[in-house]
């Protein structure tokens, strides 16, 4: 065989070689291909990332190897084919492994979950317990009543769904509670108390006033000055000099009503006695307080009688003639008391004349009227 031909046949053994090769390797290359691909399709390469990625690479790069240099590209094969065809049991083991951890942590989360949500009932237990304990010591309802706002705001902040309770954070806050709200309740009822003394006090004012205008003489603009001066002070201040101006417009009634009834007893007695009485008549003027009763006979005759408020009575027979006036007089003056119960006492005659027209006295009744 000449040098020639044995280079050819070489060559063509070369050639044969490098074919094969490449037959092999191409075929390895796909079989690596598929088993990457199972791995695409299971889902692995989320658990296996780095090590998929470097058998693509590598894949790809013997891919262009196996046009070039075959022979080589089939060793490297052999060498990418254990890792690429582990890759498929490596995925299923680390994604098993992923999912016993997840389960794990899972079931420790449910757990916790489990423990925080009775560790939450057992809080949410014992501030419903305080919440409760704290209220009840609250004495004051009106306090109760006007803090209920901010109690259900505090209540829906310390005792929410998340349970976010400060047991020292609660006491603390519903204590600061109380003692602003009973503040605020005192004032209320210090204010209410106040307003209605003020109303009682007016109410009591009402008839008191009442009284006052129904007297007449000096002492009325003086009472009603009073009056009017107790209606701009406190109720308590009022209170206290109540006493002393009931005590004066019970004296000044008193007073008026005697006037009355002495008016009246003079009226009926003159009547009795045969006389035409007009209509008694106050007359002010001045520091002048006195009722007139004027009395006529159809002989001319006449008598007068002045009752003033401090039952001071002055009267006046006149145009008589002879006994006639001392005879009226002695039938008018007897009667008064003993008819009306009148004592009259320490009886003053400014003036008497038996023979001619007239007849003056005064009588002073006592303080005390007998019935």
């Amino acid at each position: 065989m000449s040098q020639a031909q044995w280079e050819l046949q070489q060559q063509r053994q070369q050639e044969l070689i490098r074919e094969q090769a490449r037959a092999s390797a191409s075929n390895l290359l796909s079989v690596m291909r598929r088993s990457l691909d199972q791995v695409l399709q299971r889902d692995f390469v989320q658990y296996i990332p780095e090590e998929f990625n470097e058998a693509e690479i590598e894949l790809h790069r013997l891919s262009v190897l196996v046009e070039t240099d075959p022979v080589l590209a089939r060793g490297l094969c052999a060498t990418l084919w254990t890792r690429v065809k582990g890759l498929l049991e490596l995925g299923a083991n680390v994604r098993k492994k992923y999912l016993e951890v997840r389960q794990a942590e899972e079931q420790a989360a449910r757990e916790a979950a489990v423990r925080e949500a009775e560790r939450k009932r057992h809080v949410r237990q014992e501030a419903e317990l305080l919440w409760q304990h704290e209220l009840s010591a609250w004495g004051d309802r009106l306090a109760l009543s006007l803090a209920r706002p901010e109690l259900l705001a505090l209540r829906g902040n310390l005792l929410g769904e998340d349970g976010a309770v400060s047991l020292d954070g609660l006491r603390s806050s519903l204590h600061e509670l109380r003692i602003r709200f009973e503040r605020e309740a005192r004032d209320q009822r210090e204010q209410v108390h106040r307003e209605s003394r003020q109303a009682a006090v007016e109410e009591f004012l009402r008839p008191l006033a009442e009284r006052i205008d129904s007297i007449t003489g000096e002492k009325t603009q003086h009472l009603k000055e009073r009056l009017d001066g107790l209606r701009r002070l406190p109720a308590e201040e009022v209170e206290s000099m109540l006493p002393a101006l009931m005590a004066e417009v019970d004296s000044c009634c008193i007073d008026e009503s005697v006037r009355r009834e002495m008016v009246r007893a003079v009226v009926n007695t003159m009547v009795d006695a045969g006389f035409q009485v007009d209509g008694p008549r106050l007359i002010r003027d001045g520091d002048t307080d006195e009722v007139l009763i004027r009395g006529r006979k159809p002989a001319g005759s006449q008598a007068e009688f002045r009752i003033g408020l401090n039952r001071e009575v002055v009267y006046k027979f006149d145009r008589y003639r002879g006994s006639e006036c001392k005879a009226d007089i002695d039938q008018v003056i007897p009667a008064i008391q003993s008819v009306y119960g009148i004592n009259l006492s320490d009886e003053r005659v400014l003036w008497r004349n038996p023979d001619d027209r007239s007849c003056d006295a005064v009588p002073q009744p006592t303080k005390r009227r007998s019935r």
